[in-house]
């Protein structure tokens, strides 16, 4: 099995600056991938600060990658990528979070072999490609999402509460940093879309599904241009970071 991949990181039409960041890698001298999308905290100082640093160092684990350092077990694999987040969370939390708030979200998706693990922490997304239909793989760190709001609220109530969408975990915020992961066996043309909420936001699910539905080898590149075009005509109110995976 092979790994093709395109992202693109844009600012969008109504931002500044952008605080997004992505990173994307796979090699073949190393059996791995890692792609991440990191969105950097809108509305609060420096975000793109903490999206950056997410990338960067996460580009220096991949860079340090050698199987002997984890003799060859992909378990062992995510517990590091794991504990390295937790070291970026520390560093952005006392470095940059003295004064203001600086944080950004993270999605990751690592690939060793014919296996694939996810990490997420706050709202931006990784989708799989399900028949005609994509499916979100995580939950998403909001207030909504929480079992007791759940419980104690109506789903009218969820939507019209000041509180909906409310991040509730985000890298650098909080000296503590509580993420969720999961893994699975990857197989022959499985199809991935990691993204921001700058896309999810503007283009429904179905539209993106339509557009992933006859993504060949040779197409993934088109097909990132083409869900960062719809956004845009959308009116892409927030940064894109868009990066499509397909197993071939």
């Amino acid at each position: 099995m092979r790994i093709v991949y395109s992202g693109i990181c844009d600012i969008g039409l109504k931002r500044e600056n952008n605080q997004d960041s992505i990173f994307t890698y796979s090699g073949k001298d190393k059996d791995v991938s890692l792609f991440v999308v990191a969105d950097g905290m809108g509305g609060y100082s420096s975000g793109e600060l903490a999206s950056q640093m997410i990338t960067n160092k996460l580009s220096q684990w991949v860079e340090h990658f050698s199987i002997e350092l984890y003799d060859g077990n992909f378990l062992k694999m995510m517990e590091s990528l794991e504990h390295k987040l937790e070291e970026i969370n520390s560093e952005i939390f006392f470095r940059y979070n003295q004064e203001q708030i600086c944080g950004s979200t993270c999605i990751l998706l690592f690939i060793y072999k014919e296996y694939y693990g996810i990490i997420n922490i706050g709202d931006s997304r990784i989708y799989k490609k399900e028949g005609w239909k994509i499916k979100s793989l995580m939950k998403d760190d909001v207030w909504e999402n929480s079992p007791d709001i759940q419980e104690r609220f109506s789903k009218r109530e969820i939507i019209n509460h000041p509180n909906y969408g409310k991040l509730l975990q985000s890298v650098g915020t909080k000296e503590n940093l509580a993420l969720a992961s999961k893994t699975d066996i990857l197989r022959q043309g499985d199809t991935f879309l990691l993204c921001s909420d700058g896309l999810y936001k503007m283009c429904s699910e179905k539209k993106l599904a339509g557009m992933l539905q006859f993504v060949s080898e040779s197409k993934v590149e088109k097909c990132v241009k083409k869900m960062l075009s719809a956004c845009y005509k959308a009116g892409a109110g927030d940064n894109v970071s868009i990066i499509v995976v397909k197993c071939v």
